[in-house]
């Protein structure tokens, strides 16, 4: 495809030059002429390779036909303003550019307003660059980097998670304490802790294997989990003990809400029967004299133990 004879508009600036003539029709890089009111004038082979479209195509439209819309307005506000001397004669953009066959091409585009020796605005020369490929790796940079996130996030979240029941782990529940703490300090907010422990666990274990006993924590975490609010945080916090943290609820609230969790779950045993074990719990609203993590922790610990012997 080659460009043709330079139109007349243009012919008192490349047409003094044969050698700029050559130069600018075979340079590998999108080159034009655009008139006053953004019409092509003057495209060379590449731009004409790089759009896809024939000549008298190209010289027919004006660059709006052939933009995004929502880059025009800042097209046209530059040409207005370079027109009228108010900005620099020079303006850059990557953007994208209609190819004929309908698909849209990345192209960094750099523009200068050509004036008459008198100083009249006379054209526009514009370089218009193939950065499809570069755009192309940034969108799959940028889809990578989304994935890389992503899975991030969720090594961070299952960093926080008890592999077995999917309740947070000590790391995480101790982190919602002190936020819970700085809450409280910060605008006295009401929360309350709750410790709960499995009773007699181990005899389960011991009795119909770990295999029923994990279906045990398992379905205890689901059923505290379930009876939550999204508010509130729910933590596996050993072998068969577990704490909730239950946010904006006074102690008689949280003593409300482990009422209504009942004091034993049923579990199958493996050979077809299902028993039942209870569970105790203590809990702690917080108050200013803890002044620690393993105060408040502490106190409601105790009083989980105490329901646990009352209940012998």
């Amino acid at each position: 495809m080659t460009a043709k004879k330079i139109s007349p508009i243009t012919q008192g600036v490349s047409g003094v030059d044969p050698k700029y003539k050559e130069s600018f029709d075979k340079v590998a890089v999108g080159l034009c002429h655009v008139d006053l009111n953004g019409r092509f004038i003057h495209v060379n082979d590449f731009l004409l390779d790089f759009l896809g479209y024939e000549e008298d195509e190209l010289l027919s439209i004006t660059f709006s036909q052939i933009s995004r819309e929502e880059d025009i307005p800042e097209s046209l506000a530059w040409i207005k303003k370079s027109l009228s001397g108010e900005t620099q004669s020079n303006f850059s953009k990557v953007k994208q550019y209609l190819h004929k066959d309908g698909h849209w091409v990345w192209a960094k585009l750099s523009t200068t307003l050509i004036r008459d020796e008198h100083g009249v605005p006379s054209y526009f020369v514009s370089s218009i660059q193939d950065v499809s490929d570069l755009k192309n790796a940034e969108t799959a940079l940028d889809f990578s980097l989304q994935q890389l996130n992503e899975a991030y996030a969720e090594l961070e979240q299952m960093s926080r998670k008890d592999g077995l029941t999917g309740a947070l782990n000590i790391r995480a529940f101790k982190e919602e304490l002190l936020d819970a703490m700085e809450r409280y300090h910060r605008s006295g907010q009401n929360v309350t802790l709750v410790f709960i422990d499995l009773d007699d666990f181990k005899q389960v274990n011991d009795q119909y294997g770990h295999i029923v006993g994990d279906e045990v924590l398992t379905t205890f975490a689901k059923t505290l989990l379930n009876q939550s609010r999204r508010c509130d945080a729910v933590a596996r916090y050993g072998g068969d003990e577990f704490a909730m943290l239950l946010d904006d609820t006074t102690e008689q609230e949280a003593l409300d809400f482990c009422k209504r969790l009942g004091s034993e779950i049923e579990f199958e045993t493996g050979n077809g029967k299902t028993k039942s074990m209870s569970f105790s719990f203590g809990m702690s609203q917080l108050k200013k004299n803890h002044r620690t993590v393993e105060d408040w922790f502490a106190e409601a610990d105790q009083h989980m133990y105490r329901d646990k012997e009352s209940s012998k």
